[in-house]
């Protein structure tokens, strides 16, 4: 009974860890995946095939780009840098949406191996003799690493740390981890594509100062692309896109899988949050600026405490309500003429204070 209760529990463990992953990066993996299971079965294809080199490429084989990024040349290969990738990019993937997750990932992956084609190449016009490490032209690259250097120069952008840890061992200051980790890594596996590894840093430091902003779609596109397809409604791992501003913006919220709420910085336009699932946008209502950031507004504890209350009247609202409350439209009416009221009130109250009077309290209480 123990072990078949121990069996249970790994089971649903694995049930919960597996749902907290995004769509894309759960896509991602199972290529990943794939791309590993059907070669050590079939034995087709073989790695050279498929490898990301400078000479074939300039032949005209540009789908290495995106095969080679894939495949991985062994089990231990594959299982680093899945640790790896899984949950930095659950993280991101949180943070800026599914769909535009995707997009950075194919930005690095196009950019950084066009930069790699073009340094190899570049390298075997020099006119001298290169060590092995060195001699980019004739290397061979596969796995998921480049992309995986460019999403950890993202990820370490947004952090708030001073310091960042180097496996538990030491700590360096924030800006220079991802530098450190390339030397490092170079240095525990030579192996290791030093190139493919330098051009992902150098991809994701262009993205995070801005110099790929010509480059990314805006937020309108992004939402028009979720509307259109049917499964970025209905899937409970879709993370939506929201801009902060516009008809889909919406307060910043926790996704049910995880994520901790918290906006990113820097240039991007707006707080990129994690966002609920594509189908509770079914439900939200609609959006009021004016009623949260407008100007001035006296007597504000009395003018919110009707609308606490139409609130409680109607009921726990839905997760990712819009900004300006998620009251239907008979609710806000309500709400609206209540606080009207409530001002009423008050300014009748204070009316009948004696304003005019040097003993009234309406005087006396503000020049004390």
């Amino acid at each position: 009974m123990p072990l078949v209760s121990s069996e249970a529990s790994l089971q649903t463990r694995a049930k919960v860890w597996w749902s907290g992953i995004p769509l894309m990066t759960r896509c991602t993996f199972a290529a990943c995946l794939a791309l590993y299971l059907v070669p050590a079965i079939t034995g087709f294809p073989d790695t050279s095939s498929i490898c990301l080199a400078a000479a074939p490429v300039f032949h005209g084989q540009v789908y290495r780009f995106l095969i080679a990024a894939l495949s991985h040349a062994g089990l231990l290969h594959l299982g680093m840098n899945m640790l790896a990738f899984l949950p930095l990019g659950a993280s991101l993937e949180r943070h800026y949406g599914s769909l535009q997750f995707m997009w950075i990932m194919l930005l690095l992956l196009a950019l950084g191996d066009s930069l790699y084609v073009l340094v190899a190449a570049a390298s075997a016009a020099l006119p001298l003799s290169l060590p092995s490490v060195l001699d980019f032209y004739r290397q061979c690259a596969v796995g998921l690493s480049g992309v995986i250097f460019g999403l950890v120069l993202i990820d370490n952008h947004h952090a708030s740390s001073p310091t960042r840890s180097i496996f538990g061992l030491f700590s360096v200051p924030t800006w220079a981890f991802p530098w450190v980790l390339l030397v490092i890594w170079q240095l525990l596996v030579p192996r290791a594509s030093l190139l493919g590894h330098l051009t992902g840093l150098l991809v994701g430091h262009a993205f995070v100062t801005g110099r790929l902003r010509w480059l990314l779609p805006s937020s309108a596109t992004y939402q028009a692309v979720e509307r259109a397809l049917p499964f970025c409604l209905h899937s409970p791992s879709f993370i939506a896109h929201t801009a902060g501003s516009g008809g889909d913006a919406v307060l910043p919220t926790q996704h049910p899988h995880g994520g901790d709420g918290n906006p990113h910085s820097g240039w991007l336009q707006g707080p990129w949050m994690p966002f609920p699932p594509s189908s509770a946008r079914l439900r939200m209502s609609g959006l009021n600026l004016s009623s949260l950031w407008g100007g001035s507004q006296p007597d504000l504890q009395q003018q919110q405490a009707p609308q606490q209350q139409a609130q409680q009247a109607a009921g726990p609202s839905a997760m990712g309500v819009r900004l300006g409350g998620g009251q239907a439209p008979s609710d806000a009416k309500a709400a609206a003429a209540a606080a009207a009221e409530a001002r009423l009130a008050a300014a009748g109250g204070k009316g009948s204070g004696g304003r005019g009077g040097p003993g009234g309290s309406g005087g006396g209480a503000g020049m004390v």
